[in-house]
């Protein structure tokens, strides 16, 4: 299953994956949230958009495929 695994492209998608889900980003609209009264948990967020991460790192490839 691992064979020819190569970390050098692990790291490159992982690097690509966090620059696009880039929950850093986000932290205006969460602040702009939190001014507006409406409850953010960002923890949950953080959790989720790593969860996103994740997820598209190992589906990402076939779900391109499919297009």
């Amino acid at each position: 299953m691992f064979t020819g695994f190569n970390w050098q492209q692990m790291v490159s998608a992982f690097i690509v994956l966090f620059a696009v889900i880039d929950i850093i980003g986000s932290i205006p609209i969460i602040i702009n949230l939190k001014e507006k009264g409406k409850d953010v948990n960002a923890t949950k967020a953080t959790v989720i958009s790593f969860a996103l991460l994740i997820g598209f790192f190992y589906a990402g490839d076939m779900m391109l495929k499919l297009f």
